[in-house]
């Protein structure tokens, strides 16, 4: 009788032990499953961002977290993280991970083998039930941040002489086939009212330590005021004739550098859907992949003649690095420099919707409200080329026109 009651003992301790080492810990409660919409509350730098989330638990203290579509220009990145029990059901996250390559245009993938560009830094919640509140922030590097890093705003000077020159907000050189008479004063008033344009449509440009490039801007530019009001030939300076009453605000412009370039990333999901919101529509957020007006877009310019397939080449060439442009800067200034050799393969393709753009324009320029733009463009801008339609333009660029520089100075806010 003693040995059946200590071998049921035995048994029923072994069952206890058994049932008990069976039991899941806490930590093996989080779904590994992706969390989605309502579930996955998400910001990055501060502002709301949707996709998905997917928690890759190894232990009670560490778990990899995986975030798809959520960080502008990234299909996907994962973020090691460590992990600690708030509460009965909660779990709090922080991790971070370099990422080497530049945001992209469109999300599709990456490539790592470049020095980092970006720190970045995850912090949050998730729970056994599947619900995750989580931050992320970037950081750019130093070697990324260069000494662009600021906020910057354009000179002011009028391009009137070589001395202020260097102090003017554009200075455009242009050179067309044996008329050096004609590039020098064709040069002048391009500079002159390229610079006007630019002082009275951009506040400034913040380049900021994150990656976002925001640009505080005018909606009310009026152009035939600003020709003639804009121009202070007294003191030699540009007025803005109107506010900056707008900002194009976080996250849907990137910036960063690898020299000697400063290289723009113009996010299309994040800046289609702001646009929609700013029209009062009521945008679908879909998960950060490419919106139907991206491809509308697409079909439009093919149907004008524009070889979409090669656009879409070269495209696909600056997707994976972002948009470059020369720029240097000393002390407070700071120097950006577009050529003829960076606009040619665009200008190439887009040629052939010209004929379009020509219809358009005569279309638009006939409306009585535009009656101050077509006199500019058909009695000064028009006439200073040599031309009469964008066509023309078209060719001139393509046949006679040399060289072409733009500079655009900055100086720090």
């Amino acid at each position: 009788m003693k040995n059946i009651s200590l071998s049921f003992l035995v048994l029923a301790a072994a069952a206890i032990t058994w049932s008990c080492s069976d039991d899941k810990q806490p930590w093996q409660e989080i779904p590994s499953s992706p969390i989605t919409g309502n579930d996955a509350t998400v910001t990055f730098n501060g502002v709301r961002s949707y996709g998905v989330v997917n928690i890759d638990t190894r232990s009670e203290s560490r778990a990899v977290v995986t975030l798809s579509n959520i960080v502008p220009g990234y299909t996907e990145i994962t973020i090691p993280a460590d992990m600690k029990q708030t509460g009965d059901a909660t779990f709090a996250l922080s991790g971070t991970t370099d990422l080497s390559s530049p945001p992209e245009i469109f999300p599709m993938s990456k490539s790592t083998a470049l020095p980092p560009i970006y720190n970045m830094s995850l912090s949050g919640t998730v729970t056994t039930s599947g619900k995750a509140e989580i931050a992320v922030t970037s950081t750019l590097t130093s070697e990324a941040q260069a000494n662009f890093t600021g906020k910057w705003t354009p000179e002011k000077m009028l391009p009137v002489s070589a001395a202020l020159i260097e102090h003017a907000p554009v200075v455009i050189d242009l050179a067309i086939k044996n008329q050096p008479a004609k590039s020098e004063q064709l040069s002048a008033t391009l500079s002159l009212l390229g610079g006007l344009a630019l002082y009275n449509a951009i506040g400034a440009i913040d380049l900021q330590s994150n990656g976002s490039m925001v640009i505080d801007y005018s909606t009310t530019v009026d152009i035939a005021r600003a020709v003639s009001e804009g121009l202070d030939q007294t003191n030699g300076i540009y007025k803005a004739i109107s506010d900056f009453d707008a900002s194009t605000g976080p996250n849907l412009v990137f910036w960063y550098s690898r020299s000697p370039y400063l290289l723009i990333t113009p996010y299309i999901p994040n800046i289609s859907y702001k646009l929609d919101v700013d029209a009062g529509k009521n945008p679908n957020l879909n998960d950060g992949a490419v919106t139907e007006k991206v491809e509308k877009l697409i079909t439009d310019l093919a149907e004008m003649g524009v070889d979409t397939k090669s656009l879409m080449d070269t495209f696909s060439s600056l997707n994976s690095t972002g948009i470059p442009v020369a720029a240097t800067a000393s002390g407070s200034a700071l120097k950006i420099v577009i050529d003829k050799k960076m606009l040619d393969p665009f200008v190439s393709l887009l040629s052939p919707a010209l004929p379009t753009l020509d219809a358009k324009l005569t279309e638009y320029l006939a409306q009585p409200a535009n009656d101050a733009i077509a006199e500019i463009i058909t009695t000064q801008l028009f006439p200073a080329l040599g031309i009469n339609s964008l066509q023309e333009l078209g060719q001139l660029w393509e046949q006679d026109i040399e060289s072409l520089t733009i500079t655009i100075n900055l100086v720090k806010a």
